[in-house]
């Protein structure tokens, strides 16, 4: 009520039930009806003039009843009957504001007498006196900060992980503190079994868990991990794929740290001395080049993300008790998955199974005595291997952080996670949702058989930030991830209707 509503080419006012969207939902309680809507004293004029989009398609729907209501309502929870007084469509506006329903009992109406009706308002919303708020916890000082971001001792710094420090050697997480490629104090060390493609740069990772906490298992998500974990990635880019001893630039740690509000990003440019890595929350580039496992010079301008830009990846949508209610983003990391971690690595000279090697070391509780039953992915570049097996975990690893129910390409509803079913939903003859121009004029995300009618591998082998997926995280073509997937859509069997 008391609105100003005017100069819509569409309607002014749609009351429309949630499933017009087509969107499903899992909340066995959500009612997606709307019900006991009252509008009234408003000032609506020059409305649904040329409807557009949407509404000029339900345009043609009120054709006999003299065009496009100003306002609409579909309806469509009052098919099976029509709602009782307390729950009716109310409109009590100037007779020359056209009203209409589009699933009436007889059709399209614009006859006023459907919306005849009022509901009495609500009370008036009275505040209680609020209580005296204490002063609560003081933020600390710089001179506070700084003393945390000073290590006392030879372990990691578990002290700073509730603040953020200008270098990175201020977490201690090093012997070495100019070296984050080896000799951690007391980290663990790991690797994917298919990671990440970042411009071809290698990684180094390693995982920080306080003494007497423990990770629990988890068989499809993420490791959950206790407050107070660091995990740290190093990006490094070798001078000669083809000369190991040529060695190899370092350019950046990312940490990810599990503070009590959350998990948190940051970070960090290597100097060009190595002395120290510079906390840098907006991010950077460095400009770096390569001779190519072909033989080929190569080169770019490596891009550092921000710590904002973290968030696209990371970021997943969790809601209470799995219900669709009470939703928020949360941060949290991606790689450390049983799938991506069930395989062997050297510790102490001795190669072990990096998840019984943490369990060992008592920092992962809950994990299955038979490692074979986890569903685990392929190496990517292991051709004796299932070739759709390898092409669903290098999407998981590439793809799936953002295109899963939680992810931050969710709308789309193209699902990439390895465990999921090759169907619609997994991009088979699916039309595509929010592609826009990144579609190419394609039809489908994958067209079985034919590559180059495929949005996803047309998508991968572009790089006009318009079109490019994934969108951030790279600035080349990964040639060989996307021979890969060709490799794999080509030898699909089917046909797109």
């Amino acid at each position: 009520f008391d609105n100003i509503i005017e100069n819509n080419q569409s309607s002014a006012i749609a009351i429309v039930h949630y499933d017009i969207s087509g969107r499903p939902t899992d909340d066995v309680n959500y009612d997606g009806t709307p019900r006991r809507v009252y509008i009234h004293d408003n000032q609506i004029r020059n409305n649904a003039y040329q409807p557009s989009d949407l509404a000029a398609q339900l345009g043609p729907l009120f054709a006999d009843v003299g065009g496009m209501p100003q306002i609409f309502y579909d309806g469509i929870g009052e098919q099976a009957g029509r709602f009782a007084e307390s729950d009716r469509i109310c409109v009590a506006e100037d007779p020359a504001v056209k009203r209409g329903i589009l699933f009436g009992a007889n059709g399209a109406s614009t006859d006023p007498a459907y919306f005849d009706c009022a509901h009495a308002s609500l009370p008036e919303v009275v505040l209680d006196t609020p209580e005296e708020i204490s002063e609560g916890e003081k933020p600390l000082t710089d001179e506070e900060i700084a003393q945390i971001c000073t290590p006392d001792g030879d372990g990691p710094n578990f002290d700073a992980v509730e603040v953020t420090c200008d270098t990175l050697s201020a977490y201690n997480l090093f012997a070495d503190p100019t070296d984050p490629r080896a000799n951690s104090n007391g980290g663990i060390h790991y690797e994917m079994i298919t990671p990440l493609f970042t411009d071809y740069a290698e990684k180094y990772r390693f995982i920080f868990v306080p003494e007497g906490k423990q990770a629990a298992y988890n068989s499809s998500n993420t490791l959950d991990f206790p407050v107070g974990t660091i995990i740290a990635k190093t990006f490094t880019m070798p001078r000669d794929f083809l000369n190991d001893g040529a060695g190899e630039e370092i350019i950046e740690t990312r940490l990810l740290i599990h503070r009590k509000e959350g998990w948190k990003a940051l970070p960090f440019i290597w100097r060009e001395d190595r002395g120290d890595a510079d906390l840098a929350l907006a991010g950077g580039t460095r400009a770096v080049s390569w001779i190519h496992s072909d033989g080929s010079n190569r080169s770019t301008n490596y891009v550092i993300p921000d710590a904002n830009s973290c968030k696209t990846c990371h970021s997943t949508v969790r809601s209470e008790s799995g219900s669709g209610v009470n939703q928020e983003t949360v941060l949290v990391p991606i790689g450390p998955k049983a799938r991506f971690l069930n395989r062997d690595n050297l510790y102490e000279g001795e190669s072990v199974n990096q998840l019984a090697y943490m369990a060992q070391q008592g920092v992962l509780a809950g994990l299955p005595d038979d490692l074979d039953s986890i569903d685990t992915v392929p190496d990517w570049e292991d051709t004796a291997a299932d070739l759709q097996n390898r092409a669903k975990g290098y999407l998981d690893a590439n793809c799936a952080h953002c295109h899963s129910p939680g992810g931050f390409a969710s709308n789309s509803g193209l699902f990439l996670e390895y465990w999921r079913e090759v169907d619609t939903s997994y991009g088979i003859c699916k039309t595509p949702v929010a592609a826009g121009a990144g579609s190419g004029g394609l039809r489908f995300d994958i067209v079985p058989g034919n590559a180059d009618q495929s949005i996803t591998s047309y998508r991968m082998d572009s790089n006009q930030p318009d079109v490019r997926m994934p969108e951030i995280g790279r600035t080349l073509i990964h040639d060989e991830g996307v021979a890969l997937v060709r490799e794999w859509i080509n030898s699909l069997s089917g046909q797109c209707e």
